[in-house]
């Protein structure tokens, strides 16, 4: 951030910060950056910063990924999922790496949920985890829990299968709706 701030004196902390937050502090794209709004004049740099934005040109930077996506999922968080899909087009998420982890998330909710003598070292897993895992579960019914794992293993075998043959931001979506609707 300092060298940010020494690089665009023009740029107030606010823009510093957000643009560090969502470049991940990624350097290189950071001196990019830098360098593209250090070209005008200090007072003139904060407007340059808000015409790239206006212009979606840091669309591509975002600190919303599939990990997120799969997680506000199965919390059934409504706003997290409504602002991933209105920035998807914008996001690294793609089919295959969703069905994998919804996949594992949704197996590890029935190991905890349905084996009431699991503990976090019979699943080999953390006892935060766990517990987190466990809270969760709560969420959801025997049936659900089922549920979702047939409708996720199924769109996984087609996946594999080539049985699937429609765009990746459609079945992105499919995923979603069918996860959220169980």
């Amino acid at each position: 951030k300092d060298f940010m701030r020494m690089k665009c004196p023009g740029l107030s902390d606010n823009i510093i910060d957000w643009l560090y937050s969502v470049a991940n502090g990624n350097i290189y794209r950071l001196s990019n950056e830098m360098d593209k709004i250090s070209l005008f004049d200090v007072d003139k740099q904060e407007e340059v910063f808000k015409l790239i934005n206006e212009d979606n040109g840091y669309s591509d930077l975002n600190s919303l990924n599939i990990y997120n996506l799969t997680s506000s999922l199965l919390k059934r968080d409504f706003h997290t999922v409504s602002s991933i899909i209105k920035d998807i087009d914008n996001l690294d998420i793609e089919p295959y790496g969703l069905v994998t982890i919804l996949k594992r998330d949704i197996k590890n909710l029935i190991d905890v949920r349905l084996n009431p003598s699991s503990t976090p070292e019979s699943l080999n897993m953390k006892p935060n985890q766990f517990k987190a895992i466990e809270y969760l579960g709560m969420k959801y019914g025997q049936s659900q829990l089922v549920n979702m794992y047939e409708f996720i293993t199924s769109v996984d075998y087609k996946l594999k299968n080539g049985e699937l043959q429609i765009n990746n931001n459609y079945l992105v979506s499919y995923i979603i709706c069918n996860m959220l609707s169980a």
